[in-house]
């Protein structure tokens, strides 16, 4: 049987559990992801609100005081929390003087034995926050159209919708302030049914968006690099076969290049590991800046990086490594850094991965016999070998 004494304690247990489940879920989640620790920390107002009249027939004025404020920090953290979530800007100091202008404005109501207009005033502010934070939820619906989005929407217009209820049910006088005593009227029992299923739909979502984000921080981490951020070879090689395919059946050019850093190891031997690895991070941001949007950057694995490019031969691929040369040049660090850079291409059905690897490896080996800082092109390099031959 539904009774407020029920509905209370349930809206007392259910927050409570589910920012334990939250908050434990900080521990797996990359520290770049922000917002469950706050709404964690909302839905533990929730339950502290409800559960601070909970054991008392008619609450003490002090009591519901003290409710009413941890009921305002509780919807000022989840809108706070859904817009961080998000990865949206939050006004973080207006939503915090809003939520205490309302709150110092129940209690004055309260010093007025003006009960209806604090629980609507109360009422206005969760219902404006909780519709607020769906509104922003409502565009990742429909971009991406995952569950967790869905269930957020879903449990925050519930939320919203019941504290839109209750204010009308206060100002027309449906219901009065709550007391275990009071028999449990209709709008009373949808207002907290739909607060606790709103509470719990919500969380849910969060949880879910929890999971998708922690997923999909695990698949970045497995397919680029840590130090430089660039992909690694896990998730440059799917790309690349991508990239074959895509020009073998269009008889497209493909070119791929080798960026090697000349000296890295008398960095690291002069300067320390520390100071190796800034000189490898900003040698990547210097190639990332210097390439097209199109263009495919990998680190292969110490100093040592990868590029393809796409619908592009060789002499213009030289070009492009030859900013490359210079942004590396020109990127901070200990002492100056410089690059050794081999190029090959092919086209169309005559394209081989392993080839041009192979080719512009040897390309790279020649850029550091001819002195080190230099684009070397692997047709360049057959080139003089054919006539070599000839001369012979």
């Amino acid at each position: 049987m539904l009774d407020e004494r029920t509905l209370l304690f349930e809206m007392a247990l259910l927050p409570a559990l589910l920012a334990l489940v939250i908050g434990s879920l900080r521990s797996v989640l990359p520290a770049e992801v922000r917002g469950p620790g706050i709404w964690a920390m909302a839905l533990a107002g929730y339950a502290a609100a409800a559960m601070l009249v909970l054991p008392r027939e008619v609450p003490d004025p002090r009591i519901v005081a003290v409710s009413n404020l941890c009921l305002v920090g509780a919807v000022t953290l989840a809108g706070i929390a859904v817009h961080r979530l998000l990865q949206r800007p939050c006004a973080l100091l207006a939503r915090t003087l809003t939520g205490a202008a309302a709150y110092a404005t129940a209690l004055l109501l309260t010093l007025l034995s003006l009960s209806q207009w604090r629980i609507a005033l109360l009422m206005m502010l969760m219902a404006v926050t909780h519709l607020d934070a769906a509104w922003a939820v409502a565009p990742r619906v429909r971009e991406r159209g995952r569950i967790a989005e869905r269930w957020l929407l879903v449990g925050l217009c519930s939320m919203g919708m019941a504290a839109l209820l209750r204010a009308y049910a206060a100002l027309s006088g449906s219901f009065g302030p709550v007391t275990l005593r009071s028999g449990l009227s209709a709008v009373n029992t949808i207002y907290f049914v739909a607060l606790i299923s709103g509470i719990g739909l919500a969380s849910v979502g969060v949880i879910l968006l929890l999971m998708a984000r922690l997923r999909e921080e695990i698949e970045h981490r497995a397919t680029h690099d840590s130090l430089t951020g660039v992909l690694n070879r896990s998730g440059f090689q799917p790309l690349a076969d991508q990239a074959v395919a895509q020009a073998r059946r269009h008889d497209q050019p493909l070119a791929f290049a080798i960026v090697d850093l000349d000296w890295f190891k008398r960095i690291n031997d002069e300067h320390g590991h520390a100071a190796g690895d800034a000189a490898l991070a900003a040698a990547a941001m210097a190639l990332r800046g210097a390439l097209r949007e199109v263009d495919v950057l990998c680190r292969f694995g110490g100093e040592e990086f990868a590029v393809l490019f796409q619908a592009t031969d060789e002499a213009q691929a030289a070009q492009v490594c030859e900013r490359l040369r210079v942004a590396v040049a020109n990127a901070p660090g200990p002492g100056r850094l410089s690059a050794s850079i081999g190029v090959a291409a092919a086209k169309g059905a005559s394209i081989d991965l392993d080839d041009l690897f192979r080719r512009a490896d040897n390309a790279v080996y020649a850029a550091k016999r001819q002195g080190r800082d230099r684009v070397v092109r692997a047709s360049m390099l057959a080139s003089a070998s054919s006539a070599g031959t000839m001369q012979a």
